[in-house]
């Protein structure tokens, strides 16, 4: 069902049925951080965060889930955090362009 409705980018429809999907399922790892995608990109940094949280504690080693929390932190202003995330994910990906990006901003 998930597949048409981001396929059209109907990201009204597609939280309704994410939050369906946790209310059978509160420990599905994809559902909570799809919704934590879904507010980070409405820019509801404190919702977004409730749901990466989640996501991440379920899959603690899970690049985007390390990635985006990190980045929701650092526009939460949880600089301190969001440079452990960005260094967490250069420990796997050396290389990573958004977390090299992130502790760039946080040392300026």
């Amino acid at each position: 069902m998930l597949l048409p409705v981001t396929a059209k980018e109907d990201w009204v429809r597609a939280e309704s049925l994410y939050k369906a999907i946790l209310k059978q399922d509160h420990g599905n790892a994809t559902a909570n951080y799809q919704l934590g995608l879904i507010y980070y990109y409405r820019q509801n940094y404190p919702e977004a965060l409730k749901y990466l949280e989640v996501s991440l504690r379920l899959s603690p080693f899970d690049y985007y889930s390390m990635l985006m929390t990190g980045w929701t932190r650092y526009f939460l202003g949880q600089k301190a955090e969001a440079k452990v995330l960005f260094e967490r994910v250069l420990r796997f990906t050396p290389q990573d362009a958004s977390a090299l990006e992130g502790l760039k901003l946080l040392a300026s």
